[in-house]
Formats: structure tokens, C-alpha cells, sequence
């Protein structure tokens, strides 16, 4: 659940320490107002990076506030025309996306950054430490440290297990952490206070998986079983808040689209819980969080014997199930009206 409380005394939350010596995680209440603290991965703008359009990869960034009935708008470009991220991060004022795919040179060890509350084009942020794409895809922070985690390399052992870690607020390569469950790529990862999930993937054989592992942002720990999802299911996209997980599943049994969405509280090992279901039959979508609200953007429907790309974006309220509602379209990204599929978005001030 999100704060009740915005200021005291004018003062926001985020500059606030301390109030009568307590510290804002010991506090649950103010004057009988839910207090859950400062929540230092999300904020009120998303911005979405990257993807891939009707003609190629796109290194368009583009941003719209969290559940408005609106569009996006453009915000600037990636250092580079990619897809499939091994992970992206923010720590309210920056955001971040790791590695990823770049056609002609599949993957790359290319991270960049942008400071959320502003426009302008992406700055080099410096290398991943295991090139490789469609790993945690979006999500992997705590508002300190940004996580990569999975995904493809060709010629370099396919599915990766191997997990890195970035500090947001300093620029600089990737460190070596521990390793996940299992190798897998198309994991959709979750940003959290004390946990990321990293959900489903394909680990190489006959068909996706259903595992659900853990870390708790330990620079040296591996990845813990978590519990499963619903079914085996790759390439979807994760909106939360401090203590409940949104997964909308992209592909599920036998590798076709589906639109469930479920949830999972990321503190309580356990299996997926029914939430509702998403506007669109899709997968490669993206999750961003303002800690009410969840927004899917883009992804990839079934039309006939055809995969379609499309501009979708549709909103949840976190604490709330129940289906996803239309809240506008993405159209900086791709050739036609902001098409893409397989962008990473994050959310921040």
C-alpha cells in the first residue's frame, strides 16, 4: 500500500530522516494515516526505453505520468537501439537499463542512465559485467542498487545464471554477484525494499518454466526459491509496491500469449494468487509503479498467423484486484503511432 501521508509540515517525505527519533520504517501510522515509509525505487513518472518497432530496435524514450488517461511523450534516446534488458533500475531521481539485445551484435554489454525528472538523451553509465539480453527485463532495485540477472548469450553458454549489481547513484561497470535458481532468459524481475522476484523464463529445454527465485539485493548471496507461477511463462512485465508483486504473464503454457495477471507478496514465499486480466492477449509488455498504481506499456498480440506489436497502455490498482482498464498509448517509439515490444520501464520524480 502506498503513503497516505505526502508531507509533514510541508516537508516531503523523502527529506524527512527521522520524526520524534523514529525512524519512517518503524512508523505504521501518523495521526491515524497509513504510513509505510519512503519507497526509494518508484515515483510518479515512468519512463519506457527502448524496444523494438515495426522496423528494428528503437532507442526511443519516452514517458507519461503513472495511470494518467494520456499518452506518452518523448523524453530522448538510449545510448543505443536495444531490447530485452538484463535489467533496469531507479533510485527516484535516476533511472537505468543494463545490456540487452542490439541486432547485428546480439548481446551487448551497453548501460546507460537518465535523470527521471528531466528530458534529454541517455548518458553512459558503464558495461555490464556478462553481456547478454532478455534477463530481468525490467525491475532488480532497491532504490541503492540495480540488479542484472539471466538472460541469452549467444556462443557464450546460452541461458546465463549469473546476477550483477550496480550502485544507481555512481556511474561505473557491473559487479559479479551471486547466481540464480537455474540459467534462463525471459525473466520478468520486480524491484522491491528487501527482495526482487525474478519470474518464469526458459531455461533451454522443451518449454518455459514456472520457478520463481529470489535475492534479497545481497552483493554476494544467490537467488532463493520464491514458490511458482500459475504456469510456465516468460517475457512478462511487473508493477508493485512495497508489499505486493503484479505480474501480467506474457507467454504461458505451450508458448502462447496470454492475459492473466497475478500477484505475490515478495516477503512471503508462495505460490501466484489470481488478480484479474490484462486489456490484450500479449507478451513482451513492460511494468512501471507510482506504489497505487501499475501500468503495462507495449508488447506483442497474436492477429491471425501473424505477431502484431502494439502502442497499449493499461493501468491496475495495485492493492486492488481485478482487470486492467485503457489508460492511453505509447507513441514516440518504432515507426507506427509508438509500436514496441520488449522496451523496460522503471519509475521515478
Amino acid at each position: 500500500m502506498a503513503n497516505e501521508i505526502t508531507k509533514i509540515n510541508t516537508i516531503t517525505l523523502a527529506n524527512i530522516a527521522k520524526f520524534n527519533e523514529q525512524n519512517d520504517s518503524d512508523m505504521e501510522k501518523f495521526n491515524g494515516a497509513e504510513f509505510t515509509g519512503t519507497i526509494a525505487w518508484l515515483g510518479s513518472r515512468a519512463v519506457i526505453g527502448g524496444g523494438e518497432g515495426t522496423s528494428g530496435n528503437v532507442n526511443v524514450i519516452q514517458y507519461k505520468n503513472v495511470g494518467a488517461s494520456a499518452d506518452t511523450q518523448d523524453f530522448g534516446d538510449l545510448t543505443s537501439s536495444r531490447r530485452e534488458f538484463k535489467g533496469t533500475g531507479s533510485n527516484i531521481t535516476r533511472g537505468m537499463w543494463i545490456a540487452g539485445f542490439v541486432t547485428g551484435s546480439n548481446q551487448v554489454t551497453d548501460t546507460d542512465y537518465v535523470t527521471v525528472g528531466s528530458t534529454g538523451n541517455a548518458t553512459d553509465f558503464g558495461d555490464s559485467s556478462n553481456a547478454a539480453y532478455g534477463g530481468g527485463q525490467e525491475g532488480g532495485s532497491n532504490g541503492t542498487l540495480a540488479f542484472g540477472v539471466g538472460g541469452f548469450a549467444s556462443g557464450a553458454g546460452n541461458q546465463q545464471d549469473a546476477m550483477e549489481y550496480f550502485t544507481i547513484a555512481s556511474t561505473g561497470n557491473g559487479t559479479d554477484a551471486g547466481d540464480l535458481t537455474d540459467a534462463r532468459n525471459g525473466i520478468t524481475s520486480s524491484d522491491g525494499n528487501s527482495r526482487a522476484l525474478n519470474i518464469g523464463g526458459y531455461d533451454g529445454g522443451a518449454s518455459n518454466v514456472d520457478t520463481i527465485d529470489y535475492h534479497t539485493f545481497s552483493t554476494s548471496a544467490d537467488a532463493v526459491d520464491h514458490g511458482d507461477a500459475s504456469q510456465s511463462t516468460r517475457d512478462g512485465g511487473t508493477a508493485e509496491d512495497a508489499s505486493r508483486v503484479v505480474y501480467a504473464l506474457g507467454v504461458g503454457l505451450n508458448s502462447e500469449k496470454v492475459d492473466n495477471i497475478e500477484y505475490f507478496n515478495p516477503d512471503s514465499p508462495g505460490d501466484a494468487t489470481d488478480f484479474g486480466d490484462s486489456t490484450q492477449t500479449r507478451t513482451k509488455l513492460t511494468g512501471a509503479s507510482n506504489g497505487t498504481l501499475g501500468e503495462f506499456f507495449g508488447g506483442e498480440i497474436q492477429s491471425g498467423h501473424s505477431n502484431v506489436t502494439v502502442n497499449t497502455c493499461d493501468k491496475i490498482t495495485i492493492q486492488t484486484t481485478g482487470d486492467a482498464a485503457d489508460t492511453g498509448d505509447l507513441v514516440t517509439a518504432g515507426s507506427t503511432s509508438g509500436v514496441v515490444e520488449g522496451a523496460g520501464a522503471l519509475s521515478g520524480t
